[in-house]
């Protein structure tokens, strides 16, 4: 409760008022203490105070993506059987004295066409990969934030920010200083 907005107006009503001579309406005194008092208030009207602030939700996104490629078999088998093949048909075409030279030169091109068939083979694949994305979008909701309370003290008009509905009186707690 905002204490600025109802201490000069209430000491003035108390300085002439006939419940501070004692003379009042007893049905407002609840307790008395050297320099206040607590009173009941009636509450004339209250208002919720609405304040709208942005909330995030959290939305996860989803989407398929499809992927294609094939895969390169690199094993050097290729080039094995080529070497071996190679050699056997170079060391069969060779006469005696050359036996070793079309061996060799048979083994190096078997090799070579092995490793070259083996690379050209390709095998293709094709699947669907799932991605997904957590986005975070902001929406404006509508919140309560205290009540604006009106409400009469001896005639005189109040207004005051509360963090709850009061309810039908609101306590004030009342207090007097001499001014002379």
């Amino acid at each position: 409760m905002n204490r600025k907005l109802i201490t000069l107006p209430l000491i003035l009503a108390l300085t002439s008022s006939p419940l501070y001579a004692g003379h009042g309406h007893g049905q407002h005194k609840k307790h008395r203490g050297h320099d206040s008092f607590v009173v009941k208030a009636r509450v004339s009207h209250v208002e919720p105070v609405i304040e709208v602030v942005q909330v995030p939700e959290q939305q996860r996104e989803c989407w398929n993506e499809e992927v294609s490629g094939s895969h390169q078999r690199r094993s050097g088998g290729g080039a094995l059987a080529g070497a071996i093949i190679g050699g056997v048909i170079g060391h069969n075409i060779g006469d005696s004295r050359h036996r070793r030279a079309t061996t060799a030169m048979g083994t190096v091109i078997g090799a070579t066409i092995g490793h070259d068939a083996s690379r050209g083979s390709h095998t293709p694949y094709r699947y669907t990969e799932q991605h997904c994305e957590v986005s975070t979008h902001y929406v404006e909701e509508e919140q309560i934030n205290g009540y604006r309370v009106h409400y009469r003290y001896k005639g005189e008009r109040f207004v005051s920010h509360m963090d709850r509905d009061p309810g039908r009186f609101v306590r004030l707690r009342v207090s007097h200083q001499l001014l002379d």
